[in-house]
């Protein structure tokens, strides 16, 4: 009985084995050819960072910090800007356009604004010049195409009031610090 039993008990930890070798998995056909489908978790390949590396890090902590705070209101001022356009390319009227501007606005400000206004003073200078850096415009010339230049204007000199300049254009080779925290973050 007991044989039978050991005999048994073997059997099923070869099949169960074997089962466990051959996985069924999901497959595509790219060109005539069938290849397996796996969609592996996302993982982060990094090395020791080199002594003058590790110097520069230190140096430049707060500006990292501030553009991992920043860098993703940039982008969604971006992307938001180029699907304002996109809209407005069907839109001829004048009174409709400025209405849909104006519906945009407080889009904007309902979702953004408790963020925006916890920003600290130099989040708020980074995050002028990286709209500009995603959008190609600077602060002000937004303003004025979306607002008037009477608005902008408004806004410029609060802003130089606070030591904001929203006309200046970013420049990346005078801003070597922020585009190699940009490209060590990967926001590249």
């Amino acid at each position: 009985m007991q044989k039978v039993f050991f005999i048994s008990f073997l059997i099923f930890l070869n099949i169960s084995a074997r089962a466990q070798k051959y996985q069924v998995l999901p497959a595509v056909i790219e060109n005539g050819d069938t290849v397996a489908y796996i969609q592996l978790a996302e993982f982060k390949v990094s090395a020791r960072m080199s002594p003058r590396m590790r110097r520069w890090y230190n140096r430049n902590d707060k500006l990292i910090r501030n553009i991992r705070i920043v860098m993703p209101y940039a982008k969604i001022a971006s992307a938001r800007l180029m699907d304002i356009d996109r809209s407005l390319v069907g839109i001829e009227d004048e009174k409709l356009r400025k209405k849909y501007y104006k519906i945009q606005e407080q889009k904007l400000i309902d979702e953004f604004e408790i963020d925006i206004r916890k920003m600290t003073f130099s989040q708020g200078k980074l995050l002028i010049k990286l709209i500009d850096r995603e959008t190609g415009k600077t602060s002000y010339s937004i303003i004025h195409e979306y607002r008037s230049g009477l608005t902008a204007a408004f806004w410029q000199g609060l802003a130089r009031i606070f030591g904001y300049n929203l006309k200046v254009n970013y420049n990346a080779a005078k801003e070597p610090e922020i585009e190699t925290a940009i490209k060590l973050l990967g926001y590249e």
